[in-house]
């Protein structure tokens, strides 16, 4: 196996840290190596090492003038430090090159959000989105026109984490007062959150036509194209919170289990993490080992909103800590949206780093303090989707202890006038 082959290796199995170093030292030997230092270059963004990744990129634009990736890598970096302005001017020219690549059109639009430039954000993402193909063959695509009185099928982004869906859903009650008839699609996880929620339009599964032989569509909408028409400045995201709405039932059997555990204590929803909690999600990402001072306030219990396996962090956090977190029994976070609606409604906070969590707590108008690095401030899950959301802020080479200190200062007092 040659060196980039072991480098590649190293970074597939998420040991970062070595395959850094093997880099590292195969640049020392070779400053000439370009492809190992780009593959260097995005490990450290990864690790969020973000000084060293924008030298590495000015070194090798110095030498080659222009190249595709050292700018988009360095473009990505400059926006997580910050530097907007300098990010943009990386980013605009090879996305005139490719202004269909994902990624690249994503990091743009989060440039241009947080300068509130929603024209251009929304144009280069939904550009990038063209080239998902028609869910519906048959079906014209909506370009603009009239919805009043139309027959319409929302289709969705299909993100894999169903975030984008339950973000996107605040503008779908608009829609729904427009069109005469709207089909509404989602997936298993959302459905029954959906049907909760709009029982004016018909919530189906991709995939499933329950319009044929019934009703003649005359557009097929992708959800984020007609955000960009609906979300154009700030005081278009201004709408009611709660526009998700769980089963009464659900509400109530989560209130008792939760009341039960808790007696007269603050309830708290905690989420630290992503279930990627590397690559360009790492930063958004903090450990248990962070939460030390708002572990330490009295007469709160602690519920876990994890989506994955979490029990060797609960069992560090009461090694560390003398804290017990609770696991939620009997449901499947990463299957069942309407339960963490319920359960969210439940607590007295949530407070969740940027994750599926935060957002389904938004959306039904739970009380949410965010975990967010700076430079997401205004990216698509931090435009004002959620009024009621409050932010704590993490500062390109500011330590995630630092914020949590801030936010268990304002805990406490919470807390305090909750008693």
């Amino acid at each position: 196996m040659d060196f980039v082959q072991r480098q590649k290796k190293y970074s597939a199995k998420n040991a970062l840290d070595t395959a850094i170093i093997l880099l590292q030292q195969n640049l020392r030997n070779n400053n000439q190596d370009y492809e190992s230092g780009l593959l260097l270059a995005r490990l450290l963004i990864w690790t969020n090492q973000l000084d060293e990744c924008i030298e590495i990129c000015n070194s090798i634009l110095a030498i080659k003038k222009f190249d595709y990736l050292a700018l988009h890598i360095r473009g990505i970096a400059l926006l997580q430090t910050g530097n907007i302005a300098g990010s943009v001017a990386d980013l605009i020219p090879i996305n005139r090159i490719n202004p269909l690549h994902g990624l690249l059109a994503w990091n743009l639009a989060i440039a241009f959000f947080y300068n509130e430039q929603f024209s251009n954000a929304w144009q280069i993402f939904s550009k990038s989105n063209s080239i998902i193909p028609n869910t519906y063959q048959k079906i014209p695509n909506w370009n603009g026109e009239s919805l009043i009185n139309k027959n319409v099928i929302l289709t969705q982004y299909n993100s894999n984490g169903g975030g984008d869906d339950i973000m996107y859903a605040q503008i779908i009650p608009e829609i729904l007062e427009k069109t005469k008839t709207c089909f509404v699609e989602t997936d298993q996880r959302s459905k029954s959150l959906y049907e909760s929620s709009f029982d004016t339009g018909e919530v189906f599964l991709t995939g499933e036509t329950p319009w044929e032989g019934n009703t003649k569509i005359d557009y097929q909408v992708m959800v984020p194209t007609i955000a960009g028409n609906l979300r154009c400045k700030v005081k278009d995201f201004d709408q009611p919170s709660g526009y998700l709405k769980p089963n009464m039932n659900e509400r109530r059997l989560w209130e008792k289990y939760t009341n039960d555990i808790a007696k007269t204590n603050l309830k708290v929803g905690i989420c630290w993490r992503s279930m990627i909690s590397i690559g360009l999600t790492g930063p958004m990402s903090t450990s248990i080992e962070e939460w030390e001072s708002v572990f330490k306030i009295p007469n709160i219990t602690f519920f876990e909103l994890q989506y994955d396996d979490s029990c060797e962090e609960r069992t560090r956090a009461k090694e560390l800590f003398n804290i017990d977190i609770h696991e939620l029994e009997n449901v499947n976070l990463m299957k069942d949206f309407e339960k963490i609606a319920a359960i969210t409604l439940s607590m007295d906070i949530v407070i969740s780093a940027v994750t599926t969590i935060s957002l389904i707590a938004n959306s039904v108008g739970a009380r949410v303090w965010e975990l967010r690095p700076e430079y997401t401030a205004l990216c698509m899950s931090g435009l004002p989707w959620f009024p009621n959301r409050k932010i704590y802020s993490r500062q390109y080479q500011e330590k995630w202890r630092d914020v949590l200190n801030k936010l268990s200062r304002d805990l406490r007092n919470y807390a305090g006038k909750k008693v």
